[in-house]
């Protein structure tokens, strides 16, 4: 009996200390590059600010279907400008709001523009800087690299600054379309990437999480993510312990039959009177 409660014990402390680290590993990890360092800012002083989330860096949030995670540099001579050859207005020879600090943050608000170049903003002096480095659309870098006739034929991509998802979003997309494996390889070819970094995939409790609450790059969506599976993870303890208890109580609640019976309790005062 003991030993069936010391299991018990065991497989809730098991269990919780799993959830835990696969919670904390995932809310806290480091945005990362295509080589699996830590994320670079895409735009920098000088320059218009970039970024789905304008922080300059190329992270996104759970509603950006576009998944902004390539870094390019507009202001290259070499390869087709990436407006023109996409068919957009072009934005990419605009002046926006000068990127004037890099730090991961929510957005100002600007997060919800469909189009890579999104309107024209300037800050509160209005101020302005030249579009150079931009956080493009994964999926239209695809469409990019295809219409101008591959990958030298693009423009400069910043590759310490495109987020480690486009390459794993290519990954996956290899069987949907020869385009996909194009970018992917395009990526690998311009910034020397090893895909063996990328051979063990997600792991299946990252893959869960992402099926079940989408992917963010976004510390804040995370944050509340975090908080969500926090409170789950304390009901699930909670479950487990009153499981371990009836469980507990049902073996035991023989034994305390046994010792109620007459002839047990007759025995049990005897021994009491000497």
């Amino acid at each position: 009996m003991t030993t069936q409660r010391s299991m018990l014990i065991h497989n809730v402390a098991v269990i919780t200390l799993h959830i835990i680290i696969v919670t904390i590993s995932y809310a806290e990890a480091d945005y990362a590059n295509v080589y699996g360092n830590e994320l670079q800012s895409c735009s920098h002083n000088g320059m218009a600010l970039s970024g789905y989330t304008r922080t300059g860096y190329c992270v996104d949030e759970q509603d950006d279907s576009g998944s902004h995670h390539i870094c390019i540099d507009l202001s290259s001579a070499d390869g087709g400008n990436f407006c023109t050859v996409t068919g957009q207005s072009d934005w990419c020879s605009s002046y926006m709001q000068c990127d004037e600090s890099n730090y991961y943050a929510q957005g100002d608000g600007n997060e919800g523009n469909e189009e890579d170049g999104d309107e024209y903003d300037t800050d509160d002096d209005g101020q302005q800087c030249p579009v150079q480095n931009w956080c493009v659309c994964q999926w239209a870098f695809a469409n990019y690299l295809e219409a101008a006739g591959g990958c030298d034929a693009i423009q400069d991509v910043v590759c310490d600054s495109i987020n480690a998802e486009a390459v794993k979003a290519y990954i996956q997309k290899k069987n949907a379309g020869s385009k996909y494996t194009d970018a992917l390889d395009c990526i690998v070819s311009r910034c020397g990437v090893d895909l063996t970094l990328y051979e063990n995939g997600e792991g299946f409790w990252r893959s869960m999480f992402i099926n079940h609450f989408g992917q963010s790059s976004s510390s804040a969506s995370r944050n509340g993510i975090l908080v969500v599976l926090l409170g789950i993870l304390g009901l699930a303890v909670f479950a487990l312990q009153i499981f371990a208890r009836k469980r507990v109580g049902s073996m035991e609640q023989p034994i305390l039959n046994e010792t109620k019976t007459p002839e047990n309790s007759m025995a049990n005062y005897n021994r009491a009177m000497t």
